[in-house]
């Protein structure tokens, strides 16, 4: 998993410089566009909500 700190560049574009805040579904990260040289805000979701684990005792049995 990438850890995004300050001076991270995100896809060859975006600088990320610091957060601007979060919540249970992850962060929002002050940056700068590279190519279009202005502000931008970029989310980042939580790790733990990229993946859904399996739990077989749920699962609808087929016929």
């Amino acid at each position: 998993m990438q850890r995004f700190t300050p001076g991270t560049v995100l896809l060859d574009r975006y600088r990320l410089t610091s957060v601007l805040g979060h919540g249970l579904m992850g962060h929002v990260r002050q940056g700068r566009d590279l190519r279009l040289e202005r502000p931008v805000a970029v989310r980042t979701v939580a790790a733990e909500l990229l993946a859904v684990p399996v739990v077989a005792d749920s699962a609808v049995p087929v016929p």
